[in-house]
């Protein structure tokens, strides 16, 4: 076994010293919610930005371009991807008009999920600076909040409605932090750093 493997597999999880105040434990119940514009921005805004806090936990820029899992793309595909899938669906269902990033809407739009077409050839990929994937989330989360604070509807009683498609957004979102943890897992000790949202969990007793 390399020792990028035995490094690898004694990252320890870590789990949210805040999870009950930062996340519901559940999607928010949409129908005849009082307020459901304000509760979809505030679920948004914790889902977006408790993704982010998980991949500060990447002390070095480049850890985001290593393989970590061999069967997936590097982590700066995933910490984009989440974004550009709001964007792609939003302007499949004619919320917006123009594209934040054409080039990283196309690069960030497809994962791969271990079948014959995946396209895990590095070279055909010319992936961006973890900064400027920064940028380009900020800029779609602005994007996102202008669409929510424009919305006219009041109620959402089933997915033939606009904001349907950002809870779409948000619970795709909710599902990456799950997997993008556990590929984070595989990353070495010394490419990660302590973040203060997140504690060591206790070591397990053999």
């Amino acid at each position: 076994m390399s020792n990028f493997t035995i490094k690898s597999m004694d990252l320890k999880l870590r789990e949210l010293k805040t999870m009950s105040q930062q996340l519901s434990s559940k999607t928010i119940l949409i129908q005849n919610h009082p307020d459901i514009k304000g509760a979809i921005k505030d679920y948004f805004l914790k889902t977006y930005a408790l993704y982010e806090q998980l991949f500060s936990m990447l002390g070095k820029d480049e850890a985001f371009y290593m393989r970590a899992e061999p069967l997936r793309h590097p982590l700066i595909f995933y910490f984009g991807h989440t974004a550009t899938v709001y964007v792609n669906k939003m302007l499949d269902y004619g919320m917006i008009k123009e594209r934040v990033n054409p080039e990283y809407e196309m690069m960030f739009a497809v994962g791969v999920d271990e079948m014959d077409w995946d396209d895990l050839n590095e070279s055909h990929y010319d992936w961006p600076s973890v900064a400027d994937t920064q940028l380009y989330r900020d800029k779609v989360k602005r994007v996102i909040l202008n669409v929510i604070d424009s919305a006219s509807t009041k109620e959402i009683n089933n997915w033939h409605n606009d904001l349907w498609v950002l809870i779409l957004g948000i619970e795709h979102e909710r599902i990456h932090l799950e997997t993008s943890a556990v590929i984070m897992r595989r990353v070495p000790l010394e490419f990660i750093r302590n973040v203060e949202e997140f504690v060591e969990c206790p070591s397990r007793q053999e």
